[in-house]
Order: C-alpha cells, then structure tokens, then sequence
C-alpha cells in the first residue's frame, strides 16, 4: 500500500529516462540504459510493457511488485535466521519502510528488482536450495551487474556453509552459470560482440575510476563519506539515532539466536559497504547503499524486543506475550512515521506535480515554435531525448560554434535556476531531504530561450555552462577570457559578473577591451555587477586575481578561475 500512494507521476531521477529508453530499444552503445548494462531488468521492463502500454508505467510496476515479492521473500529469510516471526516481520518492514526505500524503492530503477533478487538468493540459502540461490543470485547480478563484487564473496562462502554437499555446490554453480549466459547473451549481442562488450565495460571501469572513485569525491573525508553510505538512507538524525541505538541492542539476542547460514547475508552485507564506501559515488549513496541496509533493519528489530521485554520485566508471561508483540509493532510504526515525515515533500510533490524536468520539458512543447532547437546540458541530455522527440536535439557546447550568429529558435534546458528574464523555471519544494537522500539533481530545472543578442562563441577562457537552484546559471572565466559577438547592429553589450561563495577574495578587478581597443573596466564582487562596454567582433575580459579551486575547497578541481559571467546582451 506504501508503494501504491507514493508512486512517481511521471518520471523524475536521471537514470530512469536511460531505462525507459531501453524498454523501447536496447542499445547499450548508446546509453540505453547507461553502463553496465542492466540486461535483466530490462528484459523484465520489456515483459512489464507488453502488457502495459507506458514504458514509465510498466517499470514503476515492475518496481511495485518487486517491493511486495522483496519483503515477503525477506521476511522469510529473516525468520529462517532467528526463528521468530514477528521479528522477522518487524525487520523486513524497517527495511522497506525506510526513508531511502520510500524515496528510491517505487521509481523505474534497477534498485527494487536487484533487491528483491537479493532476498530471494538469501531466502534460497537459508532453506539449502541450490538452484534457488543459483538462479537468483544470477538474476540480482542481471539487474544490477554492480552487485558482482559484494554478492561473489558471499556466495563463495555459502558454498560450504549453506551448502552441504559437493553435489549442492555443483548444481548451484552450474544454474549460476546458465542464467548468467542467459542474460548476458543480449548485452554482448547488443555491444556489438564479445570484443565490444569488453570495450564497452572497460571503458565504464575506467569512468568509475576516475569519476566515482575520485573526482566525485572532491574534499570529502573518508569517514564523511562512510558516513553518508552508513546513515544517510535511514533519513533523519534522530531515526539514524533511533536505529543505532536499537542497533546496538540487538547485538546480543543476534548473537544468540543466529544461525551459520546467515552468515553469507553478513558477508555481503559488509562487502557491499566496503566497495561502497571505498569506490561508489557519494553523491548517490543513499540509493546505493540500499542492499546493506537489511541486515542492519534485522539487527534494529531485534533491539525493538529488547526494549519491549524492558519495558515488560516484571509481567506475567500471559499478559506480557500480546503486549510485547504490540510494542514491537508501535516501535515499527513509530519508525516508519519517523522516515515517512522527513521524506514528505518529495513524496507529495512527486505524486501530487509533475518532475520539473518534465514540467519544463511541457512547457516548451505547449508553447515554443517546433523548429525550436533544444540545447541540453550533458546531465539533461538523457531527459530532452525521451521528452521532447519532435525537437531538434544538440549539446550546448557544441552546438552554440554554429548557432550564436543564427536566427534559428533556440532553447536551453538546463538543472538549476537562471536570473534570465525570459527564462522559465520550474522546480519542487526545497528541503533537507531532497539534498541528502538524492543526488540533489532536477529539484529547479529551467527551460531558458537564448535570443540571438544573449548568444556569444567561446573562444579563449570561457568555461561550460553551470547551474544550480540557488545560483542561477554562470560559466567561470580564465584570468584572460574571450568571445566573439554576432554581428547584430547593436550599439552596446552588457556584460555581467559576480564572484562565487567559495572564492578566496571578495573583488576582483576587470578589463575589458573590444576589438583590442580597452573598452571598460569594474571591479567585481560577489553580488552581480553589469559593466557596459561598445559592442563589437571580439571580447576580451582580464581579471586581475584568479585561484584554483582546489586549492580552497580539496576537490581536485585544478582550473585557474577569475571571475564568473553569468549574464551577456547586446542592445
């Protein structure tokens, strides 16, 4: 019921416009869906679509009814492991009535399926079922490879202690092994062969590398990104508290009541948090860390009946038994309200509005000529190629070489707010749980048509569009910078400056020559300041101070910045 009165009305998180492109046509080659791959799920999305028309639809269902198969089959292991049902219940409903299960769980996202595979697998190794734990270990790598590396070392593990025989350990390999060649047969089909598909995963390792392993990273601690994979999903500080606390209470009843075959579960579990840690995006690790997260829902559930048998001592076991069940199920509830209010205004606003990407995307097709030609940013690209087909598509930076001196039509779809007069932004509630538990992309979208008199061609010094909700949209400046003018019969441009929050001085000076003639001067400051100067072919713009960012802020940001423009017209 949750999942039902949660649901995104539209979709909203970048990678599910790479899923549903899929679902209509498998071409990892092209982003469909983004790297690894994902060929089971999409398999799966495509089963949902043959039988519900909307492609976004039919992986939100799908994503539904991984919910509802994932507690079950979660509820069954952890009853398995502690023998006892309504800590096994309790548990599995914490888990899925987390704050980062809330937000994440019901989206057209790989995460509920690979989760509900995950639950399958440790259910089939709690009862020693060989071809279950094969299939469905297979399956949760199927929908999302990235589980390989924690999942692996667990599986080898439960191969001798769940397991029990070398006749067992043979089958589930060789299950594990046709249902992984079953799905990665289309992915290597599809990349082209076994020679592309090596090139195509090799080329995403080193992205991982350097992107999520490092730049990603930027000033962040290690423990502060441990921190963000460990916490963050619980939601709010005092349901991390409450979890910890409860966590720590059901240390000991886990000790004693534990049976060996969880002891592949635990494997993964802290696996999965290493790799996570150590490697993974931070700016994602609430869904990310999601798999790690049941063994920890197990551990606070068993901490809820300690508390009740506190709260107990003294009781008569007739009187007690019912009560003690009742205030475990107020502990849950308790729990779920605690997630559940944090993460409200994302819940409402997806379910009550469309995503502002979405909105902005209806707003240029409800009101902007068709021959407009959409410009996207390269985190827009994705969502401008599934929502506005009829369009004609570029890059920004690319495209503005042959647009700035042309009459054409031209739109900007960009992440973020824009101090453009002419721009139009849409954008859901701001709140501390939007920054924390999403990768803080596509609250504040903007569609920002660029008259010909707002268009320049970056020539020396000028760096890629940046935007974001607060700030507006701006493009950091060299020391030296310069642009070329479409010849428009204009007598002047304005130009228009500011300096950012993190910038190690409050002024900086500028000059400013046209034509190699100097043209003004004015000093810039950290609120926007408009020098106007004669308009003309070719700008320069000198500043007289610059830094490197990483040298103020540690996050491996090596350019020599100035000043930012973050406004030009010519009039």
């Amino acid at each position: 019921m949750s999942r039902l009165l949660t649901f995104p009305r539209t979709p909203w998180e970048l990678d599910e416009f790479h899923f549903l492109e899929a679902v209509r046509d498998f071409d990892p080659l092209r982003h469909h869906p983004h790297p690894p791959g994902y060929p089971l799920f999409v398999g799966l999305g495509k089963v949902f679509h043959a039988l519900i028309p909307d492609p976004f639809a039919a992986l939100v269902a799908l994503s539904i009814v991984s919910c509802v198969i994932g507690w079950i089959a979660l509820y069954r292991a952890f009853r398995n492991y502690v023998a006892d049902a309504d800590v096994a219940a309790v548990g599995a409903l914490i888990f899925y009535l987390s704050a980062g299960m809330l937000v994440h769980s019901p989206l057209a996202l790989a995460d509920s399926t690979a989760i509900m595979f995950l639950a399958l697998t440790f259910y089939a190794l709690s009862i020693d079922s060989a071809i279950g734990a094969g299939v469905f270990a297979s399956a949760a790598i199927g929908c999302r490879p990235q589980l390989a590396i924690p999942l692996l070392p667990a599986l080898a593990v439960a191969l001798f202690i769940c397991l029990r025989t070398w006749r067992q350990r043979g089958i589930a390999i060789l299950v594990f092994t046709l249902v992984s060649l079953a799905w990665l047969a289309p992915l290597v089909y599809a990349t082209k062969g076994w020679n592309g598909f090596v090139g195509y995963e090799l080329h995403q390792a080193r992205y991982f590398i350097a992107h999520d392993a490092a730049a990603s990273r930027g000033s962040k601690t290690l423990l502060r990104v441990a921190a963000r994979f460990a916490l963050r999903a619980w939601g709010s500080s005092i349901t991390i508290a409450a979890i910890g606390i409860l966590c720590a209470l059901g240390i000991v009843p886990f000790l004693r009541l534990w049976r060996s075959t969880i002891i592949p579960f635990v494997v993964f579990t802290f696996a999965h948090l290493g790799f996570a840690i150590t490697a993974m995006d931070p700016a994602d690790a609430v869904r990310y860390s999601l798999p790690a997260l049941p063994f920890f829902a197990l551990l606070a559930a068993l901490g809820l009946g300690n508390v009740a048998t506190a709260a107990l001592s003294g009781r008569g076991a007739a009187e007690g038994s019912g009560t003690h069940m009742l205030l475990k199920w107020i502990g849950t509830a308790v729990l779920a309200a605690l997630s559940a209010w944090y993460v409200r205004p994302i819940l409402i606003d997806r379910v009550t509005s469309p995503s502002p990407v979405v909105a902005a995307a209806r707003f240029i097709d409800a009101t902007l000529p068709r021959d407009t030609i959409v410009l996207y940013q390269a985190g827009t690209r994705p969502h401008v190629e599934w929502l506005l087909p009829a369009h004609q598509k570029h890059f920004l930076e690319h495209a503005m070489r042959r647009l700035y001196d042309s009459p054409a039509p031209v739109v900007v779809l960009m992440d973020g707010s824009s101090r453009d007069p002419d721009a139009r932004t849409f954008s859901w509630r701001e709140s501390e749980a939007y920054t924390k538990m999403t990768r803080d992309f596509g609250r504040s979208v903007t569609a920002d048509p660029l008259r010909p008199e707002e268009r320049f061609l970056r020539l020396r010094g000028i760096h890629h569009l940046e935007s974001n909700a607060k700030d507006g949209q701006w493009r950091w400046l060299d020391p030296i910078a310069t642009l070329r003018l479409p010849s428009l019969g204009r007598p002047v441009v304005a130009l228009t400056f500011t300096l950012s929050r993190d910038a190690p001085y409050e002024t900086n000076d500028v000059h400013i020559l046209v034509d190699g003639r100097e043209a003004g001067r004015g000093t810039v400051t950290k609120t926007p300041v408009t020098i106007t100067v004669p308009s003309g072919n070719e700008i320069e713009i000198r500043s007289a101070r610059s830094f490197r960012p990483d040298d103020v802020l540690h996050n491996r940001d090596q350019r020599l910045l100035a000043v930012q423009l973050v406004g030009l017209e010519q009039r």
